[in-house]
């Protein structure tokens, strides 16, 4: 799906402090996986994405964002497919080891040493 900032602030509610806003733990199940992001210089932060492809401690992330949901249009959709294969990540284990890689990437980055930790 593809759409405009434009059209995400047209369908914000009145009164909204903003259209966009850092994913955080209320936004999905309580969970000691939950892994928001180390706030950046300037409050310029994002929540970052799972690469679930990962198998290495990233160096780079894909940002998130979260918005309020707008209706959508055929002219949203970028790309259509289908799953034709299970993904490598099936087990728990293998799960954890990527949220562990995960977080270890964000501890990486500048302010984030002391941020979350790695759960065995």
């Amino acid at each position: 799906m593809c759409y405009q900032v434009d059209e995400v602030r047209q369908a914000a509610r009145k009164g909204a402090v903003a259209s966009f806003s850092r994913p955080t733990v209320l936004d999905a199940e309580m969970s000691a996986a939950f892994i928001p992001a180390p706030m950046q210089a300037g409050n310029q932060s994002y929540g970052y994405t799972l690469d679930l492809s990962n198998d290495r401690i990233p160096d780079a992330f894909t940002p998130e964002l979260l918005t309020f949901p707008i209706d959508y249009q055929a002219k949203h959709i970028k790309a259509l497919g289908f799953i034709s294969k299970p993904h490598a990540l099936q087990s728990g284990p293998d799960y954890l080891q990527a949220r562990n890689r995960h977080v270890q990437g964000l501890q990486n980055l500048p302010g984030g040493e002391r941020f979350g930790e790695v759960l065995t």
